[in-house]
Parts: C-alpha cells; structure tokens; sequence
C-alpha cells in the first residue's frame, strides 16, 4: 500500500500524456469551436481556408456527407462553445435545436434568416444585399433600365415581391419572369428578351446550371442584353457585371464573429465581402449590338 501511495505523483505528472494516448481531452481549448461542413465543394473549402487563418484556437471539423445523426449525436455529447456552420444542410443543426442560436455562427447560406424561420441569428448571409445591387445597375446601366430575371416561384417567390419595390427606389423596372421547371427557361425568357435591358441572375436551383448559364448569357449577348451575375462563373460565360462573393473573406469575418461569441460579445448577421466585376469587352458588344 506504502508503496501504490508512493507512485501516486508519478502517475498523476503522467495523467496529461495518457490523455493523449487514449484520445481524452487536451485541453478546453481543444472543443472550443466545431466546425460542420455541408459537402466538400470549393466553395465551402474555401470558406473553411479562410475560417483557420482567421482563427488560433483548434477547429474540430465535421463533414456531414450524409452522416447527419452521427454528426448531430457528435455535437450533443461535445462541449464545443461555438459551432460554425457551413452550407445550408448545416444550418439543419440549429432549425433541429441540436445548436443553439446563440452558440451557432452561420456561413455560406443565403438568407438564413428566412431558410431557419428565425431571427437574432449570427452569420454571413451569402447574398449581397438587393439595394447594393440595384444601386450598382443604375449607375451603370441608367435610370429606367429594364431588369429581367428568371426564378422558381415555390423558391424565390417572395424574394422577388420585395425585389421590385427596391428596384424602383433606384428608378429600375424588375420584370419578373417565374419558370416552374427547368424545361420552361427557354421559353419565357425569349418572350421576354426584346423588352429587357438587363439579364438578372439570382441563386434557383430550378434556374440555374452551367449549360443553362451558357445558353442564357450568350443569348443575352447576341441581342444587346447585358448579363448580371453573382460569381465569377457568370464572368467567364460572357456577362458584363458580377457581383462577386469572396468565399475566404466570407470565413475569415466568420472567424471575427466566433472570437466575439467566445469573448462574450455580440454577433450580428452581416452582409458578404465582394467585389465587383465588369467586362468592358462584353459591355461594348452589348453597346454593338443595341446601335443596330
């Protein structure tokens, strides 16, 4: 017994490297912050790059690839202070209340005010906000321009009923043009396309995919439309402006907002950076094209 009582020191100055061995906690730092990831698109990546250069404190990072129970279960019995959630399907974790909102910072979704039926929510909202752009086209294309975008009701319905008075506080005219699937875009939008100025490109699902992208930017192009998009993408395929969504600033204002919620301090829900983009060469052959 004497000696059981002698070890007793000596195990205990062991007791942190056992910790280690057998996978325990290293320290209250170490769950600090969890991070779950929706799927292991660039986007997300990036967002993910930005989160970690922001940030010192370890990141537990959790893809959900389907796994969303064990995910959810992983996150209930873990002692994570701030949960950082990338992409819409894990935003699921605080409309299920397996996060609480006020643990929760909200990256790479767009609106997730109106996606979780929530409000006080910390985050970046993904879309730039719609007066930003509205102010932007009239600046650059005048006053009275006509913007046409296309959109599934069921999914940007009420996204475009506001959209048309904000475009009107800017002296535009939206022309809504609703596709219930996808095979209907051809059609509406050639309907529409000799009273438009402007081709307006919001996130739809039912809308958007690269090949329609490409018919629709070229199309617009031929006939003196000019093209607005929110990536990139959309500059690459031929249209003159882009509202550009920086994915790594996106986690790096995300890593801002966790170092609030960890000190104590506020966290709002916030707009995206971006930048803005512009082609003079497709702008000059939308001028082309509308002096014929």
């Amino acid at each position: 017994m004497d000696r059981i009582v002698a070890l007793m020191p000596r195990f205990l100055s062991l007791w942190p490297v056992l910790l280690v061995v057998l996978g325990g906690p290293l320290s209250s730092n170490a769950e600090e912050v969890a991070v779950v990831v929706s799927s292991e698109i660039r986007p997300y990546i990036m967002a993910l790059n930005g989160l970690r250069d922001g940030l010192d404190v370890p990141l537990e990072v959790l893809y959900l690839k389907g796994n969303y129970r064990l995910v959810a279960h992983k996150l209930a019995s873990g002692g994570a202070r701030v949960v950082v959630c990338i992409g819409p399907e894990a935003a699921r974790l605080v409309r299920d209340r397996i996060v609480p909102p006020s643990r929760a910072v909200l990256l790479m979704i767009l609106e997730p005010a109106s996606l979780l039926d929530m409000s006080g929510l910390c985050g970046i909202d993904l879309r730039v906000p719609p007066p930003v752009q509205f102010s932007e086209m009239a600046r650059r294309f005048g006053e009275g321009a006509r913007i046409g975008v296309l959109f599934s009701p069921a999914e940007n319905g009420r996204f475009i009923e506001g959209a048309a008075s904000l475009a009107s506080n800017e002296g535009l005219v939206l022309v809504p043009m609703p596709v219930r699937s996808r095979s209907e875009v051809r059609r509406v939008f050639e309907a529409s396309l000799p009273s438009l100025d402007v081709l307006w490109f919001i996130p739809d699902s039912t809308v958007i995919s690269e090949a329609v992208v490409s018919y629709l930017v070229k199309t617009a192009l031929i006939h003196g439309v000019a093209s607005v998009g929110y990536n990139h993408f959309f500059m690459e395929r031929g249209a003159v402006m882009s509202f550009t969504v920086d994915y790594e600033a996106v986690g790096q204002r995300g890593a801002d907002l966790v170092r609030s919620l960890l000190s104590g301090g506020g966290c709002p829900l916030g707009p995206p950076p971006y930048r803005v983009e512009w082609n003079e060469k497709a702008w000059k052959i939308v001028g082309g094209r509308r002096d014929r």
